[in-house]
């Protein structure tokens, strides 16, 4: 392509390439937002060797600007690219093995590493190799760094030359647990010096092909005064409020939810990073999978606060899938609940009875609530995830589960996501139906299990060790029920595993719960509750893992309320076996946990307490009584309104109601509306006699030029003042009389001798600009309506 032809498509706007020799400020500022990017993800404190990625970044800077000034197509550009990204990054990350190890040997090391890692991702598996991870990440950040190179230089598109690297800085930020706030900081602004610099030279290049003299220094003014503005606008956007976590959740509640599956699957596949530690625990520490992995680092942080009659557990999720790595929920419908009304769709089983708790979670951003076993109604709405059992299905019991109840039938809520996130100290209250079987009626209950339990809790991956299930039948062989088995199995891994929180994970290629019990014969819950699960399925008898908090520490309040303190290190799982008169009883493999006691007695009176492990300093209660008021209506939550903090001088911040503030909201857009319409019918009807009120001309004039120019008519430095009033009529016919005595006017202001406008002039001048001003702005709004076709349904 010719000097000349380039220069053609430059002035005609076409060629969105950019001369590299002619933009080296530009390269420099590109080249610095993708190395910071990638220093981030260095820096980033996941694991070691993490900053071999900078240089891969760095690499992607350089092929970019090669393959953005070459012909080549851009689907034949990017695959190139990728080709030369995914070496550069295997042969950089291939360098960080043992440095004895020939080329040959690497090649093939990491090629059986990647591997292996697909195998596990496909399968369910758990991976410990963080050598994958690095060779993820600097595949990333080439793919971000090239991106950002192609918009800038091929594609002419600065906007979207920022976006690939603040996305990945804002997730690193995120979720790194090292404190990266100073890079990004610097990646803001050098993202808006990069784009003050791109727009400026857009400016340039029109500005040479209309032949308008700037001076040569306007570049250098431009960054000066553009770093002095990015710095404001960085402060400023770093001190503004923040949006409300619950208005977030509202907007991107389903995002949110998709993006806990996605981290949960990437914790799973590098397991052994080291993550950020409130994200290891916590208000939202359990999704729809749970991983077993290495040692867990568990702190007193207090976590919630839960007023109860009594209870064990505190649920957050239930898993019913063992992988052979770890465990996963397969409820995956999920079932829209409203708040405050009971769901009708559970299972009815016997011996239970309505229990309400109340939860106070000490940190905001909760979504995923807790619940003691069977929870059938919160005091918000929120999202369940269920599992659908068809009629078909529920034969092989002597109980009908959902008597008078008509389709679709729901196994049981085992996880529940709030509509809108908790704030801190917000309290929610949950009713579950808690079981208060006793031992003899679990031990006489029968073994006939219907089709909807067996086909889900039975389940078991194929490689455990025979001698697993040769154990579990050993350890049951005086047993003659479901029940004494599964408390045969509990007493036993109290007894021979010892709790250990620092454990090793097992090594690649061993099964989990024979290396558990035969070789490390340590522990801790995860470990115990899957070791007592797999031996009681290899017996028949459906069992799950559930996970959440347990109990925590009896406290007296200021008020003499007594409610559990949850800590971090009360984080739990534990197993639940499946019983089918009496539904999902909880069982306590684990040795540093209290062991659950019944009481032996018959009946569900209050002998049957005991399944709610009461301590003995609590107040004594009658549960059927409380489930009494419950039903109705005594013990109901309180509704719980969502308020907006207004902060007003002298009264400090007063908190106004979600309806009041919406209603605020309409009503105040309302007035704004009302007040603006007035102004419009004021200044149109506004008396033009008193010359005191009236504009000068330069003003009016200099206001016609500024509408038509928006409405895509500017006056070209060349053209004199009846040239661009001839042509701005000649689009705008309507507006034509009232254009040309602007324009006259001006002129004669402008280039008559010691002329001054009488003042009748001026108010037929002004007369005018009130009848063009309103056809000049339906013009701007057709040519800048996204949907040309549509047109205002009115004329002014």
């Amino acid at each position: 392509m010719g000097d000349s032809e380039t220069r053609r498509l430059e002035i005609q706007g076409l060629d969105t390439r950019l001369a590299l020799t002619e933009n080296k400020l530009l390269i420099f500022l590109s080249g610095m937002m993708v190395w910071v990017v990638a220093a981030a993800v260095g820096h980033a404190g996941w694991t070691e060797h993490l900053n071999a990625v900078v240089v891969i970044g760095l690499g992607a800077v350089v092929i970019g600007l090669l393959i953005s000034r070459s012909l080549l197509p851009p689907f034949i550009a990017h695959l190139f690219s990728m080709v030369i990204g995914a070496g550069w990054a295997f042969w950089r990350v291939s360098r960080l093995l043992p440095a004895e190890m020939t080329w040959d040997m690497r090649w093939q090391n990491m090629v059986e590493r990647i591997a292996i890692w697909l195998t596990r991702a496909v399968e369910g598996g758990v991976s410990y190799d963080n050598l994958m991870f690095i060779l993820q990440m600097g595949l990333i950040v080439w793919l971000m760094g090239y991106l950002t190179i192609w918009f800038l230089f091929r594609s002419g598109q600065s906007w979207s030359a920022i976006l690939p690297g603040g996305a990945i800085l804002l997730i690193v930020f995120h979720y790194a647990p090292e404190d990266l706030t100073g890079w990004v900081f610097a990646f803001i602004v050098l993202a808006l010096l990069l784009i003050i610099h791109f727009n400026l030279m857009e400016h340039e290049r029109r500005w040479r092909a209309d032949h308008v003299f700037f001076r040569s220094d306007v570049g250098f003014s431009f960054l000066r005064d553009g770093l002095i503005f990015s710095l404001l606008i960085v402060i400023l956007a770093w001190n503004a409020p923040r949006l409300d976590r619950r208005q977030a959740v509202k907007i991107f509640g389903r995002l949110n939810r998709e993006w806990r599956v996605l981290q949960n699957e990437w914790n799973r596949m590098f397991a052994s990073l080291n993550y950020k530690p409130n994200l290891q625990g916590g208000v939202n520490a359990f999704g729809q999978s749970l991983t077993l992995s290495g040692p867990r680092y568990l702190t007193a942080e207090p976590i919630m606060l839960v007023k109860a009659p009594g209870g064990r557990y505190w649920r957050a999720a239930v898993y019913d899938e063992y992988t052979g790595f770890g465990w996963r929920s397969n409820d995956q419908t999920a079932v829209n609940v409203r708040g405050d009304k009971p769901v009708s769709a559970t299972p009815l089983f016997r011996a239970r009875i309505p229990l309400t708790q109340t939860f106070t979670l000490f940190k905001g951003g909760a979504t995923v609530l807790y619940a003691m076993g069977n929870p059938v109604k919160f005091d918000r709405g929120g999202q369940a995830k269920v599992n659908i059992v068809t009629p078909a299905q529920t034969g092989g019991s002597p109980y009908n589960y959902w008597a008078g109840k008509s389709p679709p039938w729901w196994e049981e809520i085992t996880y529940f996501e709030s509509d809108v996130p908790l704030l801190a100290e917000e309290p929610y209250r949950v009713v579950s139906m808690v079981s208060v079987a006793t031992e003899e009626q679990l031990r006489s209950d029968a073994d006939v299990y219907p089709d909807w339990i067996a086909s889900r809790y039975l389940q078991l991956p194929d490689g455990i060790p025979q001698r697993v299930f040769d154990l579990a039948a050993e350890i049951t062989t005086d047993a003659d029920n479901p029940y004494d088995k599964a408390t045969a199995i509990e007493r036993y891994l109290r007894t021979h595993i010892a709790y250990n929180e620092l454990i090793d994970p097992p090594p690649p290629g061993r099964d989990k719960v024979d290396y558990i019990l035969f070789d490390l014969k340590e522990a801790y819950c995860d470990y115990y509750a899957t070791s007592m699960i797999v031996m009681l399925r290899s017996l028949g008898i459906p069992a799950r893992l559930a996970a959440g908090y347990a109990r925590g520490r009896l406290e007296t309040l200021d008020n003499q309320e007594r409610a559990f303190l949850v800590q971090n290190k009360d984080a739990h799982s534990w197993v639940e076996v499946f019983f089918p008169t009496y539904g999902w009883i909880e069982f306590e493999p684990t040795a540093a946990q209290p062991i659950v006691t019944r009481y032996a007695e018959s009946g569900s009176g209050s002998g049957g307490l005991s399944a709610l492990n009461r301590n003995p300093q609590e107040e004594e209660f009658d549960p059927l009584e409380r489930a009494k008021d419950i039903e109705a209506g005594g013990d109901a939550p309180a509704e719980t309104g969502i308020t907006f903090p207004v902060r007003l001088p002298f009264w400090g911040e007063v908190q106004i109601p979600r309806g009041a503030a919406r209603g605020a909201a309409i009503g105040g857009a309302l007035l704004l509306a009302a007040a603006g319409g007035w102004s419009l019918y004021s200044r149109r009807r506004e008396s033009i006699a008193d010359a005191r009120n009236l504009p000068p001309v330069g003003s009016v004039y200099e206001a016609l030029l500024k509408l038509s120019a928006w409405m895509g008519l500017p006056r070209r430095p060349a053209q004199t003042p009846f040239e661009h009033a001839r042509r701005l009529g000649e689009t705008l016919p309507e507006a034509k009389p009232a254009v040309d005595l602007i324009t006259a006017e001006y002129v004669h202001q402008s280039f008559s001798r010691a002329y001054t406008t009488p003042r009748a002039i001026r108010a037929q001048m002004l007369e005018a600009w009130n009848d063009a001003r309103p056809i000049l702005y339906r013009a701007i709004f057709e040519r800048r309506n996204p949907l040309k076709k549509i047109r205002l349904p009115f004329r002014w």
